[in-house]
């Protein structure tokens, strides 16, 4: 479905909270069950180190004497791991619906870290204010990201701000989950620059910066090889010209080359980071 007005595209029908649970803690716990690939830490630390390094160019967290952060669907805890190095960084706190991938969080991070089951609401987080909130591939995932956000601002200090990455989605992208019948089953929102950004503003916050990231690569999407002829398309698109950092396929996407790409107005990737301006929104 595309929403008339802004441009939003989602899948129909929308899972529910049940089931988006069963499906971490069920299909996405049996698929990381085993021993990880080699790649698969290198890959995300990779990933969370670029996003670090946004958040701290585009923010004042940096210069903050006391930071606490919430890592919104951590998985294996790379990003907080980048911002437990930061010295003004005084609270860890993940939320991780997946129990396997929280285990390997929790041998990963510091003792001070917490570590918390199921989806994020405000009770999960018991009231608490954050200087920093971040989700790493968390937002395509739910089904309504202003009502999420709405309560995600509750969770966040008044002037504090929120960091996400989200696939940057296009025509042929969601054309690919549609005709492959995925609808529902991984990516439920599909986004692009313009309705990140307003998803943030209905939600009450202030989009501080925008940007699409990493190789253009604007028809990646997240159905699996058994469903799409991916690989052709990958050949295709190398044989056409590509960035040196999509060469070798699929992998290629998590080498760290790739997130330090920088900004590209066809990056794979969008980042974004907003601020809570306090009560009543901007």
């Amino acid at each position: 479905m595309r929403c008339r007005k802004c441009g939003l595209v989602w899948t129909r029908p929308l899972p529910s909270a049940t089931d988006r649970s069963d499906d971490y803690d069920g299909r996405y716990a049996l698929h990381h069950a085993t021993d990880l690939p080699p790649h698969y830490l290198p890959h995300k630390d990779a990933r969370a180190a670029a996003q670090h390094r946004f958040v701290l160019d585009h923010t004042g967290i940096g210069a903050s004497a006391s930071v606490s952060v919430l890592d919104i669907g951590c998985g294996v805890g790379s990003l907080l791991r980048a911002f437990a190095a930061d010295a003004n960084v005084t609270d860890l706190v993940g939320i991780e619906p997946s129990s396997v991938m929280r285990a390997r969080a929790a041998r990963r991070l510091p003792e001070r870290a917490v570590l918390l089951g199921g989806l994020f609401t405000p009770e999960a987080v018991a009231g608490r204010r954050f200087t920093l909130a971040v989700g790493s591939h968390v937002l395509e995932h739910v089904p309504d990201p202003v009502s999420f956000l709405v309560d995600l601002r509750s969770c966040v200090e008044p002037g504090g701000v929120a960091f996400f990455e989200v696939p940057h989605e296009s025509a042929a992208t969601i054309g690919d989950v549609v005709r492959a019948r995925w609808a529902g089953l991984m990516h439920v929102i599909f986004f692009t620059a313009p309705t990140l950004a307003d998803v943030f503003r209905r939600a009450g916050w202030e989009p501080l910066r925008v940007a699409a990231v990493g190789p253009p690569l604007p028809t990646f999407s997240v159905v699996p090889e058994a469903n799409r002829h991916w690989r052709q398309r990958w050949r295709e698109r190398l044989g056409s010209g590509a960035t040196r950092a999509a060469r070798g396929g699929a992998a290629a996407m998590g080498t760290v080359e790739a997130f330090d790409l920088g900004e590209d107005p066809d990056g794979a990737w969008l980042r974004i980071v907003a601020r809570n301006p306090g009560p009543g929104g901007p």
